[in-house]
């Protein structure tokens, strides 16, 4: 069972606005691979796990579910693409991250990573973050997002785009 202090966090973050779904609803006409599970994505290796809120939750199509982190950084998730793409662009909708490395790998398992892009989210505690970050394009087959730092001691990914 997440301690107490999860649940409340998670209890807080379930009841706000989720700037997210107007962000997805803008995002429809470009040309994206949704890293969802509707899709295709498959999560293929997180680096925490919790039963309520787990890594599957940052690529379902709902909105209102998250990957809940829970401290100690570094995390990272690696995501399977439903097809090989360019990867031109990725977009993150989270709460408390702080810096993120992403990085593409081809073939039918990741073997050898090239770094695509790295950022700062913006650093406001408790406030929902959107933002997106154009790569060096690149082949991929798997997407890791590895999220070196945050600026609370939990923090919630909604969602994750890959524009190709």
């Amino acid at each position: 069972l997440p301690c107490s202090a999860t649940v409340a966090l998670a209890d807080h973050y379930r009841d706000r606005p989720h700037a997210s779904v107007c962000w997805r609803q803008e995002r429809s006409t470009a040309m994206s691979i949704r890293a969802t599970s509707a899709g295709g994505a498959q999560v293929e290796f997180s680096s925490c796990h919790d039963d309520e809120f787990p890594p599957s939750n940052c690529i379902s199509p709902d909105t209102s579910e998250f990957w809940m982190l829970t401290g100690m950084f570094p995390h990272e998730i690696v995501i399977r693409l439903p097809a090989s793409a360019t990867v031109r662009q990725v977009q993150i909708s989270s709460m408390n991250l702080g810096s993120v490395k992403v990085s593409r790998a081809s073939g039918p398992a990741p073997g050898s990573w090239n770094e695509l892009c790295s950022f700062d989210m913006s650093p406001t505690p408790g406030v929902m973050q959107s933002e997106s970050a154009d790569c060096d394009a690149g082949e991929a087959t798997f997407v890791r997002f590895q999220f070196l730092s945050g600026v609370a001691a939990f923090a919630a990914v909604y969602s994750l785009a890959v524009i190709s």
